[in-house]
């Protein structure tokens, strides 16, 4: 079946970006550049294994992305990503983030892209593992 989106989640308490947690939804059946980022607000309680139990129900604003690549070698591509910055809490700015995506994940296990957090100088600040959640996908019609 052709892939119809490509979605990645980060674990819960991501340092770096004015959420609790960061998804991105691609969209390459749609366009291969494209898609958008979830900057997660909800606070979580916590086991004493650090595993989320109840959360909070607010809704997170889908921001619409823009992917350039930048740079590419035989085991990742490296995208810039643009999105609009408006809405993010007081105190706080939109991050700047690229994502790297492995072509070749080795393990089932490993994750298949990194979100690159930059801080107000561009220096890299932070590195969040994501994790890919099952796509959505259309089937094939034979005609």
């Amino acid at each position: 079946m052709p892939l119809l989106s490509l979605r990645l989640i980060s674990d819960y308490l991501v340092p770096g970006i004015p959420a609790h947690k960061v998804s991105l939804m691609l969209t390459p059946f749609v366009a291969p550049t494209s898609g958008r980022i979830y900057f997660d607000p909800n606070v979580c309680t916590l086991d004493q294994f650090g595993e989320p139990q109840m959360c909070t129900l607010m809704g997170s604003i889908p921001r619409p992305i823009t992917l350039a690549k930048i740079a590419e070698d035989d085991d990742q591509v490296l995208y810039g990503i643009t999105y609009d910055a408006i809405g993010f809490p007081l105190g706080s700015s939109a991050p700047k983030v690229r994502l790297v995506m492995l072509k070749h994940p080795t393990t089932p296990l490993q994750c298949p892209a990194r979100l690159l957090v930059f801080d107000e100088e561009d220096h890299l600040a932070h590195i969040v593992h994501l994790h890919r959640l099952p796509a959505l996908q259309l089937p094939v019609v034979h005609v």
